[in-house]
């Protein structure tokens, strides 16, 4: 991972925007980052790059050329560059000097000191195997269950960064698809999965994730993959197609399994919210929550995972709004379940050496449970005993 406190500098450019933009790819590329941040401030053109969630400062840019900077982005994603009142999205492609091919999605936002860019840096993307999730042997063997039965509703949350997206993946990657019809829509299209029908949200043409989770159920599907559940009607259509035979897959950007439950019922209007917990207790099957942390050489970060498995005592906490948060709790005693809480995630990662005390400590739900499990089990130093 970069270190924040001596960013990476681009090579000498001189002042050419044409070369400075494929310098930004370029580097980006090779710190691993999924995002390039291009944001103008009063007396410089900032640059940050998201990698393993963290956004690092790199190498600010002069003034002289941020606004030939991002007229050259807007150009190569087919934008209109005399529009800069208004937000915009487009797609860019760019050839690497080792004729490495990199796909970027591409969005303006007109702010106070100019337009803001962002960059997402799809073809960054990996598949991570569903073994390389860090999940304890029996929530691998319970979660592995969830996924492979033919219907209900799994969800993966986490902040933005978190790698909710890879998790997802490595979810699908249980599911066969020469056996059953596989159909995804997000936003964008990250990683393509064979034998897999892949479609990509389009707001400029009016293809949502309602209207193409509609067309989806017209489609004769068995597995549904919805990159992110945003209104009301495609989180009721997600559940809808969950109770009536369908496995349905999506993401949220929420902390822990209990505010996963409260976001989706939120959803609704005040007067629909009863029989949105009872659909949710009938059709949820699990929920996977992630951080990330960094790793024990601070060489990047690995995600620590709460993991949720619906039982009957789930579904009832569910139904009652009163006692969503027990689900904390019946995670923390689920372990014969198949179910993980995050810091019990950190005791396992611990052990394997992947992380450090210290990540632990700070990541830590309830710092002083996870110093409680790590007494437990013989790992604490003496300095905090």
């Amino acid at each position: 991972m970069p270190d924040p406190h001596n960013p990476p500098h681009l090579r000498p450019i001189e002042g050419d925007a044409v070369v400075l933009v494929h310098e930004l790819v370029r580097l980006a590329v090779a710190q691993r980052a999924s995002d390039i941040h291009i944001e103008p401030r009063h007396d410089l053109l900032q640059v940050r790059l998201r990698v393993d969630g963290a956004l690092v400062d790199v190498q600010p840019i002069s003034l002289l050329v941020a606004a030939s900077v991002v007229s050259r982005v807007k150009v190569l994603a087919k934008m209109d560059i005399s529009e800069r009142r208004l937000p915009q999205d487009g797609q860019i492609a760019i050839e690497l000097d080792d004729e490495k091919i990199v796909h970027l999605r591409c969005s303006t936002f007109p702010a106070s000191q100019g337009e803001k860019v962002v960059l997402r840096i799809l073809s960054s993307q990996q598949l991570v195997s569903f073994d390389k999730l860090g999940l304890e042997e029996t929530a691998r063997t319970r979660l592995r269950d969830v996924v492979t039965r033919p219907q209900g509703f799994i969800v993966t949350s986490g902040p933005t960064g978190a790698g909710k997206t890879s998790t997802l993946y490595a979810l699908m990657q249980l599911i066969d698809p020469r056996e059953v019809n596989v159909v995804t829509l997000e936003d964008p299209v990250e990683v393509e999965l064979y034998g897999v029908t892949q479609g990509q949200v389009s707001t400029r043409t009016g293809f949502t994730f309602a209207t193409g989770l509609r067309a989806i159920l017209r489609q004769d599907p068995d597995v549904i993959l919805v990159g992110e559940m945003r209104d009301t009607e495609t989180v009721a259509t997600a559940l809808t197609a969950a109770e009536t035979g369908h496995l349905v897959l999506s993401t949220l950007h929420t902390i822990d399994s209990v505010e996963t439950v409260n976001r989706i019922v939120d959803f609704f209007p005040a007067n629909q919210q009863r029989q949105a917990r009872i659909s949710l207790a009938g059709a949820l099957r699990g929920a996977v929550c992630q951080r990330l942390v960094p790793t024990a050489d601070g060489s990047t970060r690995v995600p620590a995972l709460e993991v949720m498995i619906v039982n009957g005592r789930v579904q009832q906490c569910i139904v009652d709004p009163d006692k969503t948060t027990d689900i904390s709790q019946i995670i923390a005693e689920g372990e014969y379940y198949g179910m993980q809480t995050f810091d019990q995630s950190l005791v396992s990662l611990l052990e394997q050496g992947v992380i450090d005390l210290r990540s632990a400590m700070v990541t830590a739900s309830n710092p002083h449970d996870l110093k409680v499990m790590l007494q437990q089990r013989g790992m604490v130093p003496a300095s905090m005993r």
